[in-house]
């Protein structure tokens, strides 16, 4: 819907030019031609076969509406597999119930957690942490499990997956009250 008209445009020939042209109001289309993008306000826009446009995609990331078939298949598209070795440097202090502490690195924390989820959970690919899920800064800014990490896996993963499986939810109801633990433990 946020594409309309300029939808078509992405149907590509063999040379790369797309293979509908598609046309605007007759503002946009005499601003196209004063930019010399068009040679008359009559012609049709069009990629040219030399205008390539790179995405990223995340299935995972769709908002309110999936990502739907008919978009998905005008992009050619490559998989990316998780690469820990590219993540941040930076640490997170694990606190075990017995109240020991132990640093881990966060691409390894990151791998162990994501490991539990496919094979525990059965949690999709795509939904998995992926090596850049925090930033370098997140990760200086306080040796705790960053927020965002936790708010993810309670709220969005988690939700329907059973919370029990990650979290103590028998010392723990609430995000509100994970945070405080975490902020208490340091």
């Amino acid at each position: 819907a946020v594409f309309g008209d300029i939808f078509q445009l992405l149907d590509r020939q063999a040379n790369g030019s797309s293979e509908y042209g598609i046309t605007f109001n007759n503002e946009i289309m005499r601003f196209l031609h004063r930019q010399g993008v068009i040679s008359s306000i009559r012609d049709e826009v069009r990629i040219p076969p030399n205008l390539n446009i790179w995405s990223t995609m995340n299935s995972a990331d769709q908002g309110v509406y999936p990502i739907d078939t008919a978009f998905r298949r005008r992009w050619r598209q490559e998989y990316v597999p998780i690469d820990y070795s590219s993540a941040p440097d930076g640490s997170i202090d694990i606190v075990f119930p017995s109240g020991s502490i132990q640093s881990l690195p966060w691409s390894r924390f990151a791998r162990v957690i994501n490991e539990y989820l496919i094979d525990v959970l059965g949690i999709a690919e795509d939904r998995l942490l992926g090596p850049w899920f925090v930033t370098e800064e997140d990760l200086a800014r306080s040796s705790c499990i960053p927020g965002k990490v936790l708010i993810y896996l309670w709220d969005d993963l988690l939700r329907h997956h059973g919370r029990g499986k990650v979290f103590d939810v028998t010392t723990v109801k609430t995000f509100g009250e994970i945070s405080a633990r975490v902020e208490s433990s340091h």
